[in-house]
């Protein structure tokens, strides 16, 4: 893979994850404040992520799962479709049998963060 192509398809998974971010906290009607507090995560970084800036790591997106309550998946997920007039939509996913959702922080889980205790 080119460098270029390799640029534009991290830019993809950026805004695929700044957008659902954005969706999965103002649903919950969370502030930036809210979830950077929940997710030990500066405030200043949230907002980055979700205007697609910045490049998070795998431990910044799982505290961030956590905050949100769900699914690390449900974070990278594009959950956008092309319609033939070329707009994007929203597809419905609700029901993933493969979904792993991320235990509170400090119980016994399973699904630990890479790095792990």
């Amino acid at each position: 893979m080119g460098n270029e192509a390799q640029e534009q398809a991290f830019a993809g998974v950026g805004e695929v994850i700044a957008a659902n971010l954005r969706r999965l906290r103002t649903a919950r009607r969370m502030s930036l404040a809210t979830l950077a507090s929940r997710a030990d995560v500066a405030k200043a970084t949230l907002a980055n992520l979700e205007q697609g800036r910045g490049n998070p790591t795998i431990e910044t997106l799982w505290s961030l799962a956590l905050g949100l309550g769900v699914a690390f998946s449900d974070l990278l997920e594009d959950r956008r479709e092309t319609t033939t007039d070329g707009r994007e939509r929203q597809r419905n996913r609700s029901h993933d049998s493969r979904r792993i959702t991320p235990e509170p922080l400090g119980s016994p889980a399973r699904n630990e963060p890479p790095g792990g205790p």
